[in-house]
């Protein structure tokens, strides 16, 4: 659904550290049942990590998945050289163009993986 990346992208129009970042709700509800599955694991919040090259995306599952105060949402910059038990790369970008943005730079990849 367009409408909800709509009102994403105006939520977060004023603030510049978002003007060019991406996010993706769709990808977010993939997640909510990833963390469900991890949970009937036996995992616990502080042994997930939720990681994504977009500062939007980060915001949107902050705020999504508040109800969770010990798992850990950041960047893929800001996690580098961590660990955790489970981690959930969110890549965020998906469309019919194959568009993917500066995550065609191996570099980039290579830190998240």
């Amino acid at each position: 659904n367009n409408n909800s990346n709509d009102n994403n992208k105006k939520k977060y129009a004023n603030n510049s550290r978002f003007s060019e970042s991406k996010s993706n709700i769709h990808e977010v509800q993939i997640i909510i049942k990833l963390l469900e599955e991890l949970f009937d694991s036996n995992l616990k919040q502080s042994d997930i990590a939720i990681i994504t090259p977009y500062n939007r995306q980060v915001e949107l599952l902050r705020k999504t998945l508040e109800q969770y105060p010990d798992l850990e949402i950041g960047s893929v910059d800001g996690f580098q050289g961590r660990e955790k038990e489970a981690v959930i790369i969110s890549m965020v970008r998906s469309n019919s163009t194959h568009e993917v943005g500066f995550l065609r730079a191996n570099r980039r990849m290579n830190v998240a993986v």
